[in-house]
């Protein structure tokens, strides 16, 4: 697949996912623990901010 046509990668954090999904934090993280969303995803070195997101999934 040519590189233009490939998505690419964008990260929010859980104040934008709460927005998008309409849910909220205790229910995010449920849903995480039960498989039924995507879990967080670690970024890089320090700050390790534990609420990023990939908008992708």
């Amino acid at each position: 697949m040519d590189k233009k046509h490939t998505p690419q990668k964008r990260f929010i954090r859980l104040p934008e996912v709460l927005t998008r999904t309409g849910y909220g934090r205790t229910t995010i993280y449920r849903k995480m623990e039960d498989g039924s969303f995507p879990r967080s995803v670690k970024l890089g070195g320090p700050p390790i901010d534990p609420n990023v997101f990939d908008s992708r999934a």
